[in-house]
């Protein structure tokens, strides 16, 4: 499995560690942005280990996540290839994580 950072993925994944850094300093940042990184490359062994996401599925797509504490990775699988959707902050509410995740699918049909 081969995995792909979407645009937006790689967007909020440094307004994120932006966050972090400015708040906690380069050296947390740089945890953060580790453990992040490792839990994505696991997805090349282990593709389907996150929670599945029924409301985006499909035949082509399949859309899963995982909790990377504070944060939530989105991806889909689709062939042999996993595109990472976003990285978002667990507390945003609910509502605006759902419509990042579905305005990106909605943008990105061919998937």
């Amino acid at each position: 499995m081969e995995v792909v950072w979407s645009r937006l993925a790689k967007e909020t994944l440094v307004d994120i560690l932006n966050y972090v850094e400015s708040n906690y300093g380069r050296i947390v940042a740089t945890k953060v942005y580790d453990r992040i990184n490792r839990h994505v490359e696991t997805l090349m062994l282990f593709p389907r280990i996150g929670v599945r996401v029924p409301l985006y599925a499909n035949n082509e797509i399949e859309v899963r996540y995982l909790i990377n504490t504070p944060n939530i990775i989105h991806y889909l699988i689709t062939g042999n290839t996993i595109i990472v959707i976003s990285v978002l902050d667990t507390r945003r509410s609910p509502m605006a994580i759902n419509k990042i995740v579905s305005d990106f699918i909605e943008s990105n049909a061919k998937y």
